[in-house]
C-alpha cells in the first residue's frame, strides 16, 4: 500500500460551492410564509444580498427589495440596502423608478409622500437632476402640504433653480409652519439680490422683520412694496394701509400714516376701503380728544 495514502499533510480539500439559487428559493419560501414585518423584510434583504454579491446581479437585487419595500414602505434598512446598490451600480434612475411605483400604489399618503421625498433626495444627490428632484418632493407636497422634508428640499431646490416665484411661495408656507423668522428673512433678501421689485418677497420679509420687531426696517420694506405695486390696484390701496397701520402703531408717528391714508384713499376704491378708513377716524380722534 502506498504510503501517500497515510500522509497526514495531504492538502485539504475545498468547500463544495453554495448552491446560491437554491439558497435563495429556500429564503423566498421562508419570506413567503412569513407575515409582514421585520423578519419577513430580513430574509427579502438577505435575498437581495445574494443577487448583488453573489450572482452580480443588481437589477434583481434592485426588484427584490422593491418587494420589500412594498410589504414594509417605512423600512430604513430597505431604502439603505437600495441606496447601496444603486450607488455601487450607478442605477439611480432604476432605484427612483422602483421606489415611485412603490408610492404611487400606497394608500397611506403619508407613507406615499415620504418615498416621494425620499425619490427627490435621490434625484438631486445621486443623480444631479434637479427638475427631477423638483418633480418629486412637488408630488410629496401635493400629497401632504405640510410636509417638512418636502418643504425643506424644495426650498433648496428652488433657490437653486432660481425659481423665485416658487421659492417665496415655499418661505411662505414654511412660515406658517412656524420657521425662523431670522431665517426665511435671509431668503427673502436673497430673492431681492436678484429681483428687487418682487413684491411676495418684499411683502414676506416685511412680515418676517415685522416678527423681530424691526419696525423701522419694515416700513422702509412697505415703502419699496408700494412703490413696486401698480397702481391704482386694490392691493395699492391695502400696501398703503398695511404702511399706515405700522407707522401709526408702532413707530408712533401718525401724521406719516394719515399721509398714507389720504393717498389710499384718492385712489379708485380706496374711499370705501374699510380699514383705512377706520384707521383714520381712529387718527383724527386720538388728535381732537
Amino acid at each position: 500500500m502506498s504510503s501517500d495514502a497515510f500522509d497526514p499533510e495531504q492538502p485539504p480539500q475545498p468547500p463544495p460551492s453554495e448552491d446560491w439559487s437554491a439558497r435563495i428559493e429556500v429564503l423566498l419560501a421562508e419570506a413567503e410564509a412569513t407575515p409582514a414585518g421585520a423578519e419577513r423584510t430580513g430574509a427579502l434583504c438577505q435575498v437581495a444580498e445574494i443577487y448583488d454579491r453573489r450572482l452580480a446581479d443588481p437589477n434583481g437585487a434592485l426588484l427584490t427589495l422593491q418587494a420589500a419595500l412594498a410589504d414594509d414602505p417605512a423600512s430604513g434598512r430597505v431604502i439603505q440596502e437600495m441606496e447601496r446598490i444603486a450607488r455601487g451600480h450607478g442605477l439611480w434612475g432604476e432605484l427612483a423608478d422602483t421606489t415611485a411605483e412603490v408610492a404611487r400604489a400606497l394608500e397611506d399618503r403619508k407613507l406615499a409622500a415620504d418615498l416621494w421625498v425620499q425619490i427627490a433626495f435621490w434625484n438631486e444627490t445621486g443623480r444631479a437632476q434637479l427638475d427631477a428632484a423638483t418633480v418629486a418632493a412637488e408630488t410629496a407636497l401635493a400629497l401632504e402640504p405640510a410636509h417638512g422634508g418636502a418643504l425643506a428640499l424644495l426650498e433648496n431646490l428652488h433657490r437653486r433653480l432660481r425659481s423665485w416665484d416658487r421659492y417665496v411661495e415655499i418661505l411662505g408656507r414654511r412660515a406658517q409652519a412656524g420657521a425662523d423668522p431670522a431665517r426665511l428673512a435671509d431668503g427673502y433678501r436673497e430673492v431681492l439680490r436678484y429681483e428687487p421689485r418682487h413684491v411676495p418677497a418684499l411683502e414676506g420679509l416685511a412680515r418676517a422683520q415685522e416678527e423681530n420687531g424691526e419696525w423701522e426696517a419694515a416700513a422702509g420694506l412697505r415703502e419699496r412694496l408700494v412703490a413696486a405695486l401698480p397702481s391704482p390696484s386694490p392691493e395699492a390701496i391695502t400696501a398703503r394701509y398695511r404702511l399706515a397701520h405700522l407707522l401709526k402703531e408702532r413707530l408712533a408717528d401718525p401724521r406719516a400714516a394719515e399721509e398714507q391714508l389720504a393717498l389710499a384713499l384718492a385712489l379708485p376704491g380706496g374711499d370705501v376701503d374699510v380699514p383705512s378708513l377706520l384707521l383714520l377716524a381712529a387718527i383724527y380722534r386720538e388728535r381732537t380728544g
